[in-house]
């Protein structure tokens, strides 16, 4: 697996905001918030880096969707995070943004037309002054025994299948997507969160074989803290989605030195 390795000092954590034409609230909403926190306060404390580890769109079928002027545009949810991203950058705020299970399409011309940076599948993240290193993932990878899952996870990561899919009209891979997201929710009602979840084993032995003591991933949409039996720590990010009323729910984890805070909008 490619890694991607960080120093830094600290460092602001989100993943799974599944942004989209349908649910443009939750891209202003986010692009608001993650600007006014990096400008709270001193500036000191503000992070050196936002990273955004995996499935910051709903679904990604090519970078030619960047220009689409079709009924699926994304051309509002696009000006928002470049806008954004931009505006962090001029505060030395390096963005950088890892594939997911639903946008693992994301390529070159997006992200410098967004700037931002693309993250290995793998982040190794230390902090000055220590040796200490903390794993980021999105979090799919982990989840081993949701066996359809890794089967079509590896299937759609071969260069074969990202080659014929990619020479298909625009049009035609928005269906196959619509109909991929359509075929994963109803599958999810058959399976159990236990399925789901990452396998614990799985994380211990991937800590353990990096020389990690935590990790951090995305993926679950089930935020929060475990000790695992090692006495290694796991963290989960907090998904965002929107309500029926408008109201925008998720957040992020800041890390600063090693010590984790949850911060929830």
């Amino acid at each position: 697996m490619t890694i991607s390795k960080i120093k830094a000092e600290s460092v602001l954590i989100c993943s799974d905001l599944h942004l989209s034409p349908e649910n443009l609230p939750i891209a202003n909403f986010f692009c608001d918030w993650v600007t006014k926190y990096c400008l709270r306060g001193d500036l000191k404390e503000k992070p050196q880096w936002l990273l955004i580890l995996g499935d910051l769109f709903d679904h990604w079928v090519g970078d030619d969707l960047i220009y689409s002027e079709k009924r699926y545009s994304f051309d509002k949810v696009i000006k928002s995070l470049k806008e954004c991203f931009l505006s962090l950058k001029k505060l030395d705020i390096s963005i950088g943004i890892m594939h997911g299970n639903r946008d693992f399409l994301m390529g070159d011309q997006l992200l410098s037309h967004i700037h931002a940076k693309q993250l290995a599948p793998m982040v190794k993240l230390q902090f000055n002054e220590s040796k200490d290193e903390i794993l980021l993932v999105h979090g799919d990878e982990l989840c081993t025994d949701d066996i359809q899952h890794q089967v079509f996870r590896k299937m759609v990561q071969t260069s074969d299948w990202k080659k014929k899919f990619g020479s298909k009209p625009l049009i035609e891979r928005q269906k196959i997507a619509g109909s991929l997201r359509a075929s994963s929710e109803e599958g999810k009602k058959l399976k159990s969160m236990e399925i789901m979840d990452v396998n614990h084993k799985a994380v211990e032995t991937l800590l353990k074989k990096n020389n990690a003591y935590m990790l951090i991933h995305g993926h679950t949409h089930l935020p929060g803290k475990t000790t695992l039996p090692s006495g290694r720590l796991r963290w989960v990010i907090p998904n965002w989605t929107f309500d029926d009323y408008g109201n925008v729910h998720g957040g992020a984890l800041y890390v600063k030195r090693n010590v984790v805070s949850q911060i929830l909008t």
